[in-house]
């Protein structure tokens, strides 16, 4: 849309039950906001909504000399080419900066990673987090926090690192003042389609699914893209705990030595896998 605006080599199994290998596959994860499910079709939005109009000011260009003329159109190019790409993203990354908001121009029309603009969701744009990225907002006056999912690009305007839709701006309490000071995390990545890649952990393979459950639970405080994946196999049914996935085995490496630690009591083994 154009506008203004992240061991062990053995997996861990119950005792006495093995499972073969060649069933392993990737399952998505499902990333849970506390928002109300949408269907059908996206409502129009109310006419007497705000639209917040601060991402870039556009000017007459025939009332400007010719040497301003080059500068102003420099400037916008600039912009709106953004910061180069960066492929050390993980899990834990923090960035803090300015957001603002944008809402009702924009609904409707589709974004860069090519969904339809839901003012009313919970989504935002950043200029070089991969789209699909989670991550949780936090509004650094009142300390609200929203979870939002990146789909689009912006904002191009120097100095604000995040453009929030309206149902997030609304839920940190941003929408009059338009902009706000915010702290971003990354919580998760979108998980790769079946055989495109990526890696994960596997934590354990379990024939009880209370006790897969358990450790997903615990997992998921650490790791919001933790998983449980339920296969059949020629031995029976095994519920796999695993959370990713991770970009690069580095990453997915990292977290394999780290989750044992958060977790000291289960005896888990973790071990990576290709997500493909």
């Amino acid at each position: 849309m154009q506008r203004g605006v992240g061991c062990s080599t053995r997996l861990y199994f119950d005792p006495g039950q093995q499972e073969s290998s060649a069933e392993a596959s990737l399952c998505r994860f499902e990333l849970r906001v506390e928002t109300k499910k949408e269907s059908g079709s996206i409502p129009p939005p109310p006419s007497v909504l705000p639209s917040h109009r601060e991402r870039l000011r556009f000017f007459s260009f025939s009332s400007l000399s010719t040497p301003l003329l080059i500068a102003a159109v420099f400037l916008i190019f600039s912009g709106c080419a953004g910061a180069p790409r960066r492929a050390d993203y993980v899990v834990g990354y923090r960035e803090v900066g300015r957001a603002s908001w944008y809402g009702k121009d924009f609904h409707g029309r589709p974004t860069s990673s090519g969904e339809i603009y839901n003012m009313f969701g919970l989504s935002a744009a950043h200029q070089t987090l991969p789209l699909g990225t989670h991550l949780r907002v936090t509004e650094l006056k009142s300390h609200r926090s929203v979870q939002v999912r990146v789909n689009d690009r912006g904002p191009f305007v120097g100095g604000r690192i995040l453009d929030l839709s309206y149902g997030a701006a609304k839920a940190l309490g941003i929408i009059e003042e338009g902009t706000a000071e915010v702290e971003i995390e990354v919580i998760g990545f979108a998980v790769p389609a079946r055989g495109v890649g990526g890696f994960l952990v596997q934590l354990g393979s379990y024939q009880s699914k209370e006790n897969a459950l358990r450790i997903k639970e615990k997992a998921g405080q650490y790791y919001q893209t933790a998983f449980v994946e339920t296969v059949e196999t020629n031995t029976g049914r095994f519920h796999r705990v695993r959370v990713g996935p991770f970009r690069s085995e580095r990453e997915a490496q990292e977290a394999a030595r780290h989750l044992p630690q958060t977790l000291p009591t289960e005896g888990i083994q973790p071990v990576v896998i290709r997500g493909d």
